[in-house]
């Protein structure tokens, strides 16, 4: 239940706030490893899987939107432009602060970003969506026109608050249990809004919010789990099944313990023991629980083959490799297509926040290919390059060797040059002879 419907009201709005911040704790859950069900009276039940597919399909999904460093450019912009907007990044929390949020993401469905300046200059905060109450343009639902930040807080005397900040119109108004503590403002008309990016995870058409990487996949799970663990019982049946015992009279007491060492005694010379097993051809459960991992991995569009899932130790190049991981890379660039405007967008808004006049048409997020290399396609290609005249530091340069290591490899290779030249004149003028 959402803690916070004290601050929003008892409306349609806020009652479908509280079935997305619902939606969130239960996606949180699943991500856990815990299976919740509510039955008819209202009480849940907790189950704890133990085939969790939830937790690798969003840390797969998170690393391939955000494990690769990223980087801004202003389009025909100065060096420093450039400078300033690696310095927002790294106080932002930079990369590690930006996977973290995109794990949270593909759990929640959503992410939010406030604009916040500090001394240092304004900074990118991510804050956590399910205390952040968005409210977006009725007829343009990609416009935010006010957030309302909400929770409770445990103070250090004990007891809790009620905390609520208020964003709309160019004022934040800050409460306390109700209590008006403070006021502020915020430049509306040349931030275009109230200074928070929301983010969907993976853009639903006709939506305010995003899409988590947990949801589609939860019916398939809960089969797979329900398969493999009836696959288990049947499999501890079979490695001790029930007997049939004929032709022995009943023992004294009412159960008999079944081992190994169990004496049974006949009373005739027919008397023979049976065990109770599966009559027919065995349950073909690992057939059924291949069509749902299948499954599973094509309607996350995360392939198998990004757990380390292949079959045979053949090299594959980097064309077959794309073709693999074919659906992961559609989704990622579905996905880094809702997240660069959104990104970039909030480095826009940071600028104004420090006085500085970018056009947010010309920044650019500059994202790098996440897919597993192929050294050795790599390196056939830069050496018919080099067939081709290109220059021995262009190749270096695109091998990712710094400048100064480019020169230090120079320097040696000219070293080793002028070593060879010296030992054949050597050579020629003792005939042929090599001197120590």
């Amino acid at each position: 239940m959402n803690l916070f419907g004290w601050s929003i009201g008892r409306t349609a709005q806020s009652g479908r706030e509280e079935n997305r911040v619902a939606r969130y704790a239960r996606f949180a859950r699943l991500f856990d490893g815990w299976m919740v069900r509510e039955n008819t009276s209202l009480q849940t039940q907790s189950k704890r899987l133990v085939y969790n597919f939830f937790r690798p399909v969003v840390t797969v999904s998170a690393t391939w939107l955000a494990g690769q460093p990223l980087a801004f450019e202003v389009e025909s912009g100065s060096d420093a432009d450039a400078q300033y907007l690696s310095d927002l990044w790294q106080r932002s929390g930079s990369d590690e602060a930006f996977l973290k949020t995109a794990y949270q993401a593909g759990i929640y469905g959503d992410a939010c970003i406030k604009i916040e300046p500090s001394e240092q200059g304004a900074v990118l905060k991510w804050i956590d969506p399910s205390i952040c109450f968005p409210e977006f343009d009725p007829h343009d639902h990609t416009r935010l026109v006010a957030m309302v930040v909400a929770y409770k807080t445990q103070l250090a005397t004990g007891g809790d608050v009620e905390y609520r900040a208020d964003y709309r119109a160019g004022t934040v108004t800050v409460r306390i249990d109700g209590h008006l503590v403070s006021e502020g403002s915020y430049d509306e008309a040349a931030l275009g809004g109230p200074p928070f990016v929301w983010i969907p995870n993976d853009h639903v058409v006709g939506s305010c919010f995003g899409r988590s990487e947990i949801e589609p996949i939860v019916p398939l799970v809960e089969r797979y789990e329900h398969t493999a663990l009836a696959h288990f019982n049947v499999l501890d049946y079979h490695g001790s099944p029930n007997l049939a015992v004929f032709g022995s009279a009943r023992p004294q007491s009412e159960t008999t313990e079944k081992g190994v060492k169990t004496v049974y005694w006949f009373n005739s010379p027919e008397g023979r023991i049976e065990m109770v097993g599966w009559h027919g051809s065995f349950p073909a459960y690992g057939e059924e629980l291949e069509r749902l991992r299948d499954a599973i991995a094509e309607i996350s569009e995360v392939p198998r083959v990004a757990f380390g899932r292949m079959e045979g130790t053949t090299a594959i190049s980097g064309v077959a490799l794309r073709i693999l991981y074919g659906p992961l890379v559609a989704k990622t660039d579905r996905k880094r297509a809702v997240w660069g405007p959104a990104l970039e967008r909030a480095v826009w808004m940071a600028a104004m926040v420090d006085g500085m006049s970018l056009d947010p048409e010309r920044i650019h997020a500059v994202w790098q290919d996440p897919m597993p290399g192929d050294d050795l396609a790599q390196l056939e290609g830069l050496e018919a390059k080099a067939r081709l005249g290109v220059s021995r530091s262009q190749i270096l340069k695109e091998l990712e060797y710094s400048p100064e290591e480019i020169d230090a490899m120079a320097a040696e290779r000219d070293a080793q040059d002028e070593r060879d030249s010296a030992r054949r004149a050597a050579m020629f003028d003792s005939g042929g002879q090599e001197r120590e």
